[in-house]
């Protein structure tokens, strides 16, 4: 498997910075030694093009930086501009694919070959030169082409290391049903400030363009929500080993919040000292004892919470509203879910609880339930304002409420001094130098300093009502 680098170094020879840099202006070369191209290609063409020569020498210098007298702060700059580089190399990447396409799509006209599908074979040859398998060329081709096309902000945002590869292909793929002149607008706004983005996990990324999507054209959702209701279903088939039963289905987004808190609730209370099963086992039990009616169902409802702006209820506003367990859903649909929907076909006694946001800000300023547990509402509130875990670039599910100012340090118990987290990066602030404080802004934002000593910033995922109300996205009159 690996032949042909036996007699690759395990530990290269560290260069100092002069000699990198020396290397990669072209003063220097590089000891002579054969090219490494992918080693699955064969007969490559000889080439005038010198750039693989020049990125073998960027390999080989990061493979060699030096390692002496560096403090952990340095090493953590290194990792984020390596980051930053990965960044540039895809973009650098989805612009030679895009060329590419253009070249062979160019050459099959010259040729009248393959009519019907010019660019026929690229998605191959690409997932080739990636080591992929050919679907994911094709994938590659597809991001390639529409973020060059219609995306020149974001491919801008990639060149620099603003954002990485993945996030890019979040961006491009939750766009890809808009109008092409929409597409363009929302890239420009949307890339206005690129760093806005630090911080922002994937998922939350997810939810910020399809809020910003919904408020132009929600047609694409409410087709789906219409199908996910006519074709939701469950299905039964055995294991393979025939040692268990698994069963799979679809429904209908309220459905499926609902069904996700009442197995959450069940998995939250508090257990017998001799009950060692896990959260997983409790809600399987749940399910099947509650759907057998061997353990009868609570009478209390279910309550499905929705954020959204009075603008959205009352005045039939595009602002789209934010569905707690599953994510940005368009004002159209979340106007329905109030109406009561499809309630007639369902046994279920849901609550639609509403919590209104300050106009420009987003901040939550009324939650119309009856509830006076200061506890209880605050955990609510901060569950509703975070969504995901505060620290930055993880949305894993909020598990702990704690102080983002310790309160053996003084930290009051209050909404701005409360976070959601998982259990992970709960665990993580305990650790020595790690310090975390709140800063004044129009959205509850935190201040993280790790014991490297580096500083980020974590800022509450914008809630709907969050813009200027005189300004809606995409205005195109």
């Amino acid at each position: 498997m690996f032949e042909g680098f036996e007699d690759e170094e395990s530990m290269p020879t560290y260069l100092t910075v002069e000699e990198a840099g020396d290397i990669l202006a072209g003063h220097t070369m590089l000891p002579q030694r054969p090219l490494r191209r992918n080693p699955s290609a064969r007969n490559i063409e000889r080439s005038n093009d010198r750039v693989p020569e020049f990125l073998e020498a960027v390999r080989a210098v990061t493979a060699a930086l030096p390692q002496e007298n560096l403090t952990e702060g340095d090493r953590i700059s290194r990792i984020a501009e390596l980051e930053r580089t990965k960044s540039a190399l895809a973009a650098a990447q989805t612009r030679e694919t895009w060329a590419l396409e253009q070249q062979v799509i160019t050459r099959h006209h010259e040729e009248s070959k393959y009519a019907a599908n010019p660019n026929y074979g690229v998605g191959s040859e690409v997932a080739l030169a990636k080591m992929e398998a050919p679907t994911k060329g094709s994938e590659f081709l597809g991001f390639s082409r529409d973020m060059l096309s219609f995306m020149p902000c974001t491919f801008a945002a990639l060149q620099l290391g603003t954002i990485n590869e993945k996030m890019a292909k979040i961006i491009v793929s939750e766009t890809k049903n808009l109008d092409p002149f929409d597409r363009e607008l929302l890239d420009a706004e949307f890339m206005d400030d690129p760093e806005s983005f630090q911080g922002v996990g994937l998922n939350d990324l997810t939810d910020r363009v399809k809020r910003v999507v919904l408020a132009v054209d929600n047609t694409d959702q409410m087709d789906r929500h219409a199908k996910a209701l006519h074709d939701r279903h469950i299905r039964f088939w055995q294991t393979p080993d025939r040692a268990a039963m698994r069963f799979s289905g679809e429904l209908p987004i309220e459905k499926g919040v609902i069904l996700k808190q009442a197995l959450q609730r069940e998995t939250d209370k508090k257990r017998d000292k001799d009950d060692r099963r896990t959260n997983m086992q409790v809600a399987a039990d749940t399910l099947v004892d509650r759907a057998a009616g061997l353990q009868p169902c609570e009478k209390s409802p279910v309550n499905v919470t929705l954020i959204m702006t009075d603008r959205t209820l009352f005045q039939g506003d595009s602002e789209p509203a934010y569905l707690s367990g599953y994510g940005v859903i368009s004002a159209e649909y979340a106007r329905y879910l109030i109406s009561g929907g499809d309630r007639k076909e369902s046994q279920v006694q849901i609550w639609i609880r509403r919590l209104f946001t300050a106009p420009t800000t987003g901040e939550l300023i009324a939650l119309d339930s009856k509830a006076r547990r200061f506890p209880d509402k605050l955990k609510q509130l901060v569950a509703m304002r975070d969504q995901y875990c505060r620290t930055p670039y993880c949305t894993a599910p909020i598990k702990h409420f704690d102080h983002v100012y310790q309160a053996a340090r003084g930290g009051e118990s209050s909404l701005e001094n409360c976070d959601g987290r998982c259990q992970r990066c709960n665990n993580t602030k305990e650790i020595d130098g790690w310090e975390e404080r709140v800063l004044e802004g129009p959205r509850h934002t935190i201040e993280i300093k790790t014991p490297s000593g580096q500083i980020y910033r974590s800022t509450a995922p914008p809630l709907p009502g969050s813009d200027d109300p005189d300004k809606r996205p995409l205005d195109t009159t």
